[in-house]
């Protein structure tokens, strides 16, 4: 595979794309303006569960896509707000939506079994 198949297949579907960075900057949103990290999280493992079920091929990128919002939002506005302490903490989406993910595709894998 070249460089170029795999930035073709990379951004193959521009429409999930789309949904994912739009998602992913509301969560944003409500992180930073929540008292309580738990919205932000059950958000980011739905958002990642809803995309992974849409588009399984390649899953990692939706989980990347939705997780790493927040880190750019407040590296590029340099709004760190809560994350002004420790500034590694705003990569703790990864997490939820690593589990999102991992889910969708278990969850997509059953279905195939069964229906198969």
């Amino acid at each position: 595979m070249s460089v170029r198949e795999f930035f073709a297949r990379l951004f193959d579907s521009g429409p999930t794309w789309a949904v994912g960075a739009a998602l992913g900057l509301a969560m944003t949103l409500i992180d930073l303006r929540s008292a309580t990290r738990w919205p932000y999280a059950i958000l980011m493992g739905l958002s990642a569960f809803a995309l992974t079920c849409w588009r399984p091929r390649w899953a990692w990128r939706w989980t990347a896509l939705v997780a790493l919002i927040l880190p750019a939002y407040v590296l590029l506005s340099a709004r760190w707000g809560p994350y002004s302490v420790d500034h590694f903490d705003v990569f703790y989406g990864l997490v939820p939506a690593t589990l999102g993910t991992v889910l969708a595709l278990a969850w997509h894998r059953a279905r195939e079994a069964v229906t198969h």
